[in-house]
């Protein structure tokens, strides 16, 4: 669904702002991204975009993956209540640096709970990606879809 929302920004070539937001594994941290303008990555660039490692997770974070649950038909990966609480927390902080100071950067944050087992992912701003099949070049874009 992010992906899709991802398109529809960058092809409508609008200037509002989205906020993604997501509970990363069985809750050990959150994740935030401000998508805007064309100017820095998109939401699609947090994947590598070239062949090799083509949809592989450009900044790695969970060491482990994470426990699933069946519950009938459904299936789903269980968390602590205080996982969405951090995500709503880490989520107000982007918008309250964006009504703050007009912007929301690091665009991109992440915030790991307290002995959670996982990579140190540093907060930044992310580089677009050359390759990226979202928001590359239009033109690269044109020329692979032609046969």
């Amino acid at each position: 669904m992010s992906e899709m929302i991802n398109a529809m920004r960058l092809d409508k070539g609008t200037e509002v702002p989205v906020l993604h937001v997501r509970i990363r594994g069985n809750g050990e941290c959150v994740q935030t991204f401000w998508a805007e303008g064309r100017r820095l990555g998109c939401f699609r660039c947090l994947l590598q975009a070239e062949h090799k490692h083509y949809r592989q997770e450009r900044f790695p974070v969970l060491k482990e993956l994470p426990t699933r649950k069946q519950l009938g038909c459904n299936g789903f990966t269980p968390y602590a209540v205080s996982a969405p609480m951090a995500a709503a927390a880490l989520c107000l902080e982007v918008v309250v640096d964006w009504l703050q100071y007009g912007r929301a950067s690091p665009r991109f944050r992440t915030s790991a709970m307290a002995n959670a087992n996982v990579y140190g992912v540093k907060n930044q701003d992310v580089s677009r990606l050359a390759a990226c099949p979202a928001c590359g070049p239009r033109d690269a874009q044109a020329t692979a879809i032609r046969p």
